[in-house]
C-alpha cells in the first residue's frame, strides 16, 4: 500500500517472524491492520508499544487475529493506566488556584459583556436587574476533561450527554477582564449588604416614614 508510512512497514519488518511475514498473502492483511489502527485513532508510539508487548509476552496468541486483538486491548490498556494516572497525580497535587479542584469556573455571562464592561440584566418585567454568570472548563487538566463532555439529566431523570462546554482559554480570548469584574461586582455587593443593612437598622429605630417633610438646605451642603 503506497500510503502506508516506512516506519509502520520497518516495524512489520523488525516483528515479521514473529507475525509469520514471510507466509504468502500475509504482508497484505499486516499491512490492511495499519488502515484500522488509523480508523481507531492510534498514535505511532501506541502502536509501537503494542507490537513490543506483544513480542515480549511469552505466552502470545499464534493467530494472527488474535494478535490483532491483543496489540489493540494492549493499547486501551495503556491508555487507561495513562488516565489512571493522571487522575492519581491530580488528586495529590495542590488544588488550583483558579477553579479550586473542581474543574470548573465561574465567570460573568459572556452575551452580557459589552466593550469590557458587564452589564445588569433584567431576566422578566418587573424583577430586580442583576448581573448574571455562567460556567466554563477550566484550563488545568481535570478542567480539560470536563470541557470534553457535561452530564446531566432530563425531565426524566435519565443522564444525557449535551455539547461540550466552553474553555477558559477560549472565554478569555473574547473577555480578558473577566477577574476584574467579577471582583468589582463582588465589592458591589458588600456595599449593596452594608447599605441595606444599615437602612433597614433605620426603619427598626425610627419606623415608617409617615410624613413628607422638609429636607433641611444645610443637610444637601
Amino acid at each position: 500500500m503506497s500510503d502506508t508510512p516506512k516506519w509502520y512497514t520497518d516495524l512489520l519488518v523488525v516483528y515479521g517472524p514473529i507475525l509469520g511475514a514471510d507466509q504468502k498473502g500475509v504482508m497484505t492483511v499486516l499491512l490492511q491492520w495499519f488502515r484500522l489502527f488509523l480508523q481507531c485513532g492510534y498514535r505511532r508510539e501506541e502502536i509501537e508499544d503494542g507490537f513490543a508487548t506483544l513480542a515480549k509476552d511469552p505466552n502470545r496468541p499464534t493467530y494472527r487475529q488474535e494478535m490483532l486483538v491483543y496489540i489493540q486491548r494492549a493499547i486501551h490498556q495503556s491508555r487507561a493506566a495513562a488516565k489512571q494516572s493522571e487522575r492519581v497525580e491530580e488528586e495529590t497535587a495542590p488544588p488550583c488556584d483558579i477553579c479550586g479542584g473542581s474543574g470548573i469556573v465561574v465567570v460573568p455571562r459572556l452575551e452580557d459583556v459589552e466593550f469590557g464592561a458587564w452589564k445588569f440584566v433584567q431576566s422578566i418585567p418587573g424583577s430586580k436587574p442583576r448581573r448574571w454568570t455562567s460556567t466554563v472548563a477550566c484550563s488545568c487538566p481535570k478542567g480539560a476533561r470536563t470541557a470534553e463532555f457535561t452530564r446531566s439529566k432530563d425531565a426524566q431523570g435519565k443522564h444525557r450527554v449535551t455539547r461540550p462546554m466552553r474553555t477558559l482559554v477560549n472565554y478569555e480570548s473574547r473577555n480578558p477582564h473577566w477577574r476584574e469584574q467579577l471582583a468589582e461586582e463582588e465589592e458591589r455587593q458588600k456595599l449593596q449588604r452594608e447599605v441595606e443593612g444599615k437602612t433597614a437598622n433605620l426603619d427598626h429605630e425610627q419606623g415608617r416614614v409617615r410624613k413628607i417633610g422638609v429636607i433641611p438646605k444645610e443637610w444637601l451642603e
